[in-house]
């Protein structure tokens, strides 16, 4: 059977039924197969490996941003407890 051709057709009486392209398939056995596929097929694909493990220079750069992150709010917490300071000796705290 050719790679392009389909396993199953349309029924030419117009009915929902489908027909079997080939002498020697039937319907029944083509979704017995489907079926079996859907209830295993993720072990043809399972080959004992794990995923790829995370790159060294992508960790380096979350590292990176995490630390410029902290820094920044560091930052924000120093300037915030200014604004307050000001507010205060102004009277509008």
């Amino acid at each position: 059977m050719r790679l392009g051709r389909r396993f199953l057709a349309p029924n030419p009486n117009g009915d929902n039924a489908l027909v079997a392209a080939g002498p020697d398939l039937y319907p029944n056995q083509f979704y017995d197969w489907l079926k079996k596929f859907f209830e295993n097929g993720h072990l043809a694909f399972a080959n004992g490996r794990k995923g790829r493990p995370p790159h060294d220079a992508q960790q380096a750069k979350i590292q990176k941003l995490e630390a410029k992150l902290q820094k920044k709010n560091e930052v924000m917490a120093e300037l915030m407890e200014a604004h307050t300071e000001l507010k205060k000796s102004l009277g509008e705290l």
